[in-house]
C-alpha cells in the first residue's frame, strides 16, 4: 500500500458516503461496477470489549484492534487504539484508527472524543470496517458504543484511506485479527476482548456472515 496526500484529505468528506456505498453494492452486485470472478470487497467485524476495573491516573487499559486486507500482516494493516492514541506520539485517553505499511504508517485518524475509560464493568461495541473500490483502501469504524464515549464512529473521525494494489480482499483472515489485537497495558483491568461476528461482502451481491466467537482475552 502507498500512501496519497489527496486521498487523505478526500477521507474528510468521503467517509459519509462508506456505508452507504456498501449497502449500494451489496444489493447491485459488483458486476455493475467490475465485471469478473466473484470476489469479497467489503468486511466488518463486530468487536466487543468488556473492563473490569479501569484507572484514569495511568490511562488503563489500553486496547489496540488490529484488521489486515491479506493473510500476510507485514504486508500492511489497519489498528485501532481505544483509551490512548499512539500516533504520532502517545496520548492518553480517546481512539485513534491508524494504518501500516509495514512498519511505517501511511495514516491515522483520531477520534473527537478524547475522554478516558472511566466505568467499572463498562461494555465497549463497535464495527471495523475495510473496503476496497478502485484500488483505495478504505478503513473506519462504525456503530461503535460505550458509555465512556457515547456513539462513536467514523464521523467522529474514525476514518483513514490509503492507495493500494490489491484487486479484492479474498484473502482476509480473521484469525489474523484475533491473532495481532489485544491489550498492549493492563490486561488485569480488561475481563474480555472479543471478535463477535465477521462479515464479508461478495462482488455477486451476497453477503456470507461468520458467527465464530474469537476469544482475544478473558478473566
Amino acid at each position: 500500500m502507498a500512501s496519497s496526500v489527496s486521498l487523505l484529505r478526500a477521507a474528510r468528506h468521503a467517509w459519509r458516503y462508506t456505508a452507504a456505498m456498501v449497502a449500494a453494492l451489496s444489493i447491485l452486485g459488483w458486476q455493475a461496477v467490475c465485471a469478473g470472478a466473484d470476489h469479497v470487497f467489503c468486511v466488518e467485524e463486530d468487536w466487543e470489549l468488556v473492563v473490569g476495573e479501569p484507572e484514569q491516573g495511568v490511562c488503563a487499559p489500553q486496547v489496540t484492534c488490529t484488521m489486515a486486507p491479506t493473510t500476510r500482516i507485514e504486508q500492511g494493516y489497519a489498528a485501532f487504539d481505544l483509551n490512548h492514541r499512539s500516533q504520532p506520539e502517545f496520548v492518553a485517553g480517546g481512539m485513534q484508527l491508524h494504518v501500516w505499511s509495514p512498519a511505517h504508517p501511511l495514516a491515522s485518524a483520531a477520534a473527537t472524543k478524547t475522554g478516558m475509560l472511566r466505568h467499572a464493568g463498562e461494555t465497549v461495541r463497535w464495527t471495523q470496517r475495510m473496503v476496497l473500490f478502485s484500488h483505495v483502501l478504505y478503513f473506519s469504524i462504525a456503530d461503535g458504543q460505550s458509555q465512556t464515549w457515547g456513539a462513536f464512529n467514523s464521523s467522529h473521525g474514525l476514518a483513514a484511506m490509503v492507495a493500494t494494489s490489491l484487486e479484492n480482499l479474498d484473502q482476509y483472515s480473521p484469525e489474523v485479527s484475533a491473532e495481532h489485537s489485544g491489550i498492549g497495558y493492563a490486561a488485569n483491568r480488561v475481563q474480555s476482548l472479543k471478535l463477535l461476528r465477521v462479515r464479508r461482502y461478495w462482488s455477486s451481491g451476497a453477503v456470507t456472515v461468520d458467527e465464530t466467537v474469537r476469544v482475544v482475552h478473558e478473566r
